[in-house]
């Protein structure tokens, strides 16, 4: 009777190890996606109105970047809104938050780069569906 308990109890875990496996090769099979800030600083600014360049330096983007990535990586209950790159309420935190450390930004400047930003992390392919467009 043991011996049977043991080979079932082997049996069971070959299996176990077989479906994890098995659901791993079925799993994600594309490239790895990295939001890297100086690849996304260097996006943004590259892409950013004439004026907003003009009152913008490279570091105030960065800044704001820095922010927003923040906000992503918030609590939902903490952050109030769903988690949405390129929104008003995104653009709202970051220049909230940049107004409190000393530097103050034009709401469109800051809306600005948020927009492109979104733009960025669109186009490395790191967005998911929209909430409620299903699996």
């Amino acid at each position: 009777m043991g011996i049977v308990l043991v080979v079932v109890g082997l049996a069971v875990l070959v299996l176990l190890g077989a479906g994890m496996l098995w659901q791993e090769r079925l799993g994600f099979t594309g490239p790895e996606v990295v939001y890297d800030v100086e690849a996304a600083n260097r996006y943004v600014w590259e892409r950013l109105p004439e004026g907003a360049r003009a009152r913008l330096r490279r570091a105030d983007v960065r800044r704001m970047l820095e922010w927003a990535v923040r906000w992503m990586q918030l609590d939902p209950d903490e952050r109030g809104v769903p988690a949405v790159f390129g929104s008003v309420e995104l653009a709202e935190y970051v220049q909230e938050r940049c107004w409190r450390r000393g530097h103050a930004y034009e709401p469109e400047d800051v809306l600005a780069v948020v927009e492109l930003q979104a733009r960025y992390v669109a186009e490395l392919g790191a967005l998911g569906a929209a909430a409620g467009d299903g699996p």
